[in-house]
């Protein structure tokens, strides 16, 4: 049995932040994550989490959380896990006397490493304390064999990374610095809002829900490749872009679903007209592209006597291949339709695409 552990972190009290905003959501993102990681679907364990929020126990400052995550990354761990939801900030860059470093802040208000004066003046003034130093070196030395880093927070893409004048001297270059075995996956790029409220952020609440089923793989498995392509489908229209980085030689299992029987014995039941129905209105699927009468009807003209395509899409709908984006069902005929392909749909384009590309392949 894998050893995995995680340690989740959430803050939302920052004492003597001044003007800022206050947090309302980072506790709750922590314990939807908590709650979707602790046991797989059918209700084995999964992840022993260690849980550190500003609400309940010893307070968030930056020695527990590091005493946390020195535990939760022992040697003896197959995946540690460590998410974060509450307050970054990127320090000057180094035409203003520092790095470029991106920040994340635990909950005290004391002065303790020795950066830059002019980064050191600004952290005074918020009253807060960074810890990334000390963070991203025990992970770095750690001896876990895989280490996944979630961040829920403003600007969180650029975590793990550093700034430098380039060689020319005439601008600034950004380079990432990872140990294998390790990835980051970002709620957003830098100079991007996270999306939240009291209820907490739309990034963790679209990571809760693949995890719980949404970025189920073929064999009905959550992995660590189909939740980022689960995240980039649902964000792919909005203002917040999630950020993958990593240094791993296999993808990682993040979470059983207990549904891979099932979930073969559902793509068998998908007919062959189906399939064949799904992989002529592909390019609409995939693109996001609008569907109307016209559209479907050349759809038609080219499906030699098989089922109509409006059939199909409302089939389609009914099987869980595709979701709706934009419009209703009832709306083909007059305003069009904005569709994309579901996980499930993608696994089985990709298995009726294959087949036809075995089938081209063969000698007669």
């Amino acid at each position: 049995m894998e050893n995995k552990t995680a340690l989740i972190i959430g803050i939302d009290d920052y004492p003597g932040e001044g003007d800022q905003q206050p947090l309302t959501g980072c506790v709750k993102n922590a314990l939807s994550v908590k709650n979707a990681l602790e046991k797989n679907e059918d209700g084995t364990d999964n992840f022993y989490c260690h849980f550190c929020t500003s609400e309940s126990g010893p307070k968030p400052t930056s020695p527990y959380i590091l005493e946390l995550l020195r535990q939760v990354l022992k040697p003896e761990a197959d995946l540690a896990l460590i998410y974060f939801s509450g307050r970054s900030q990127i320090g000057p860059n180094s035409e203003n006397g520092g790095n470029g470093k991106f920040f994340l802040k635990a909950q005290e208000s004391e002065i303790t490493r020795n950066d830059n004066e002019v980064f050191k003046t600004q952290r005074a003034r918020l009253g807060l304390i960074d810890f990334t130093d000390d963070f991203l070196q025990e992970i770095m030395e750690s001896k876990a064999k895989n280490i996944i880093i979630i961040l829920d927070c403003k600007d969180s893409g650029f975590f793990g990374d550093l700034e430098r004048s380039n060689q020319h001297g005439d601008g600034i270059q950004r380079f990432s610095y990872l140990r294998k075995g390790v990835c980051i996956l970002a709620s957003s790029d830098i100079g991007q809002s996270n999306n939240s409220n009291s209820l907490g952020g739309a990034f963790t609440k679209t990571l809760v829900k693949g995890l719980k089923g949404g970025a189920k793989n073929g064999d009905g498995n959550v992995y660590l490749s189909s939740l980022y392509n689960y995240l980039l489908s649902e964000f792919e229209h909005g203002n917040q872009t999630p950020v993958f980085k990593a240094m791993l030689t296999e993808d990682i299992l993040l979470k059983r679903t207990g549904a891979g029987l099932a979930y073969g014995e559902k793509i068998n039941r998908v007919g062959e007209s189906v399939r064949k129905g799904l992989t002529n209105l592909f390019y609409y699927f995939n693109r996001s592209e609008e569907l109307t009468e016209e559209k479907l009807a050349e759809v038609d003209s080219m499906n030699f006597g098989g089922p109509e395509a409006i059939d199909q899409v409302y089939k389609f709908h009914e099987l869980g291949l595709i979701k709706i984006v934009r419009g209703e069902l009832k709306d083909i005929p007059s305003e069009g339709l904005y569709c994309k392909l579901t996980e499930f749909g993608q696994t089985i384009w990709k298995l009726e695409h294959g087949q036809r590309r075995r089938n081209f392949g063969r000698k007669r």
